[in-house]
C-alpha cells in the first residue's frame, strides 16, 4: 500500500491539543492519540515505510496510559522520549496527569501521574493543557505544564484561571503547582500553548505562554524564567481581536531560531488564519513593542472545534520556511500554506491539500528517504489518516570529488 494510511481505533482529543508526529532517534515514525473506548493516550509507531493499512502499532509495553477524558492533550518528543499531559475528569474530581514513552525501547516509563488536582466544583469551563521541555544548562531539564487550573471563587461566582506547573528534573515529579498566570479578577482566562525560548536565561531556555480573556476577548503573552527560582515577565496583551471568533484555545507555537521570534496560529474576528508574532529580546523575554499579527489567507478561512483552531504550525529550518496546515471554514477541506524564506513574508493564498472533513490536523516536518516531509496526522470525519507532502531536500546541496585551485581563481557562482 502506500500513503496515506488510517490509524484505527483512536481519536483526537477535543481540544488544546498537539499529537505528532515526530520521527525518534530509532528513525521510526510516532503518533500520539486517544483511544476511542477508553479515551486514554496511546502511542502508535509506523516502521515500515512502504506504510501498509497496518503500518502504525500501539505500543503497550511497560504500564500505558488508564485514565483520560479526551477533553484535551499535549505531547511533545524531546531526545528519545515522549512526554505527554492530558486531563482526566472523574465526576468528583478532576486532573491534569502525565505519562513519559520511551522510543528508545518502546517503552511507557510513567503514566497516570498527577500534575494537579482539586474537586470538580472549581472544575474549567474548557479544559486544556500545552507540556513544554526546557534545556537546563545544569542537566536538570525540567518540564513546564500550562493548563487551565481549578477555577477561583470571587463574590459567589466561579472564573476560569490559567496555571503552570513544573517537574523540576524530568522524572515524573511534579511540584510547584497552581502558579497562577493571568491576573485574576473577575475575568475568565483560557488556553494555551507554552513555547520554548531561543536565547537562554539563567540555567536554561525560557519559556513562552500564551493563553485568552473572554471577557475582552484578548491574547495575552509572558515569560517563564528561571534565575534563582522561577520568575514570569509581566504579562501584556497582544494586538489579536478575538471578538465573535469562537476561540478559546490555540494551535501549536514555534519558535524561529534565525531572527528569534516566537508565533503562534489564531482565530480572529474576521475568522482568517492569522500568525501572531512577538520577538524575543535581549533577556530572552516576549518584546511587548513588537507583537503583530500576520494574515495567512483572506480566502480560505480557519475553521474553530471546541474553541479550539483547527490548524497546526512547523517549521522548516533548512528551508528557512514556516508551514500552517487548517481545515477550511465552509468546505472543510485540508490546506496549507509555506512562508518565504526567511520565515516572515507570506504571499498569496493556500493550496488545497485535501478534500474531505478535516475536524483535527497535528503537522510536523523531519527527514525520510533524503528529503523532508512535511508530515501531518488528521481527522477526516472520524477515520484517523496519516500523510506526508515532500517539501524539499534534506540537506542543503554540496559539490563532491571537487576541489578549489590553489590561487588566483573566480569559479562562480554565477546567473545566467
Amino acid at each position: 500500500m502506500s500513503l496515506p494510511v488510517t490509524i484505527s481505533n483512536v481519536q483526537f482529543p477535543d481540544q488544546n491539543y498537539h499529537c505528532g508526529p515526530w520521527k525518534a532517534p530509532n528513525g521510526c515514525i510516532y503518533v500520539v492519540l486517544l483511544d476511542s473506548t477508553t479515551q486514554s493516550p496511546e502511542v502508535h509507531k509506523c516502521s515500515d515505510f512502504d506504510f501498509p493499512a497496518s503500518a502504525f502499532v500501539v505500543q503497550t509495553t511497560g504500564t500505558p496510559p488508564a485514565s483520560g477524558t479526551g477533553e484535551t492533550m499535549w505531547a511533545t518528543l524531546k531526545g528519545s522520549k515522549i512526554h505527554i499531559a492530558y486531563y482526566e475528569d472523574d465526576g468528583s474530581n478532576n486532573w491534569y496527569l502525565y505519562a513519559c514513552f520511551d522510543t528508545a525501547d518502546d517503552t511507557w516509563d510513567y503514566a497516570d501521574v498527577t500534575i494537579d488536582t482539586w474537586d470538580d466544583k472549581y472544575e474549567p469551563s474548557s479544559p486544556g493543557c500545552s507540556i513544554a521541555f526546557r534545556d537546563d544548562d545544569e542537566g536538570q531539564d525540567p518540564l513546564v505544564c500550562l493548563y487551565n487550573g481549578p477555577k477561583e471563587k470571587i463574590g459567589g461566582t466561579y472564573y476560569d484561571r490559567v496555571s503552570y506547573a513544573t517537574d523540576p528534573d524530568g522524572s515524573g515529579a511534579w511540584a510547584n503547582v497552581q502558579n497562577a498566570v493571568d491576573a485574576g479578577g473577575e475575568v475568565n482566562y483560557f488556553g494555551g500553548v507554552a513555547v520554548v525560548g531561543t536565547r537562554p536565561d539563567t540555567g536554561g531556555n525560557a519559556v513562552h505562554f500564551f493563553w485568552m480573556e473572554t471577557t475582552g476577548l484578548y491574547i495575552y503573552a509572558r515569560t517563564l524564567r528561571y534565575s534563582s527560582g522561577w520568575q514570569l515577565s509581566t504579562a501584556f496583551q497582544t494586538v489579536a481581536d478575538l471578538t465573535g471568533a469562537g476561540q478559546y484555545h490555540f494551535a501549536q507555537g514555534f519558535l524561529e531560531p534565525v531572527t528569534e521570534y516566537v508565533a503562534i496560529l489564531y482565530r480572529p474576528s474576521t475568522y482568517a488564519p492569522t500568525l501572531l508574532r512577538v520577538d524575543e529580546d535581549s533577556n530572552g523575554d516576549m518584546d511587548s513593542a513588537t507583537d503583530v499579527s500576520y494574515t495567512i489567507d483572506s480566502n480560505n478561512d480557519l475553521r474553530a472545534q471546541n474553541q479550539s483552531p483547527v490548524g497546526c504550525l512547523c517549521l522548516d529550518t533548512i528551508g528557512a520556511k514556516a508551514y500552517i496546515m487548517w481545515s477550511e471554514n465552509t468546505d472543510l477541506d485540508l490546506f496549507r500554506h509555506e512562508s518565504a524564506s526567511p520565515f516572515s513574508t507570506w504571499s498569496g493564498d493556500g493550496t488545497e491539500v485535501e478534500a474531505g472533513t478535516c475536524d483535527r490536523i497535528s503537522c510536523n516536518i523531519y527527514a525520510r528517504n533524503g528529503s523532508l516531509k512535511l508530515a501531518y496526522v488528521w481527522d477526516d470525519g472520524g477515520t484517523i489518516k496519516y500523510n506526508e507532502y515532500d517539501i524539499g531536500q534534506e540537506t542543503a546541496p554540496a559539490w563532491k570529488d571537487c576541489e578549489l585551485p590553489v590561487q588566483n581563481y573566480k569559479v562562480g557562482p554565477f546567473s545566467a
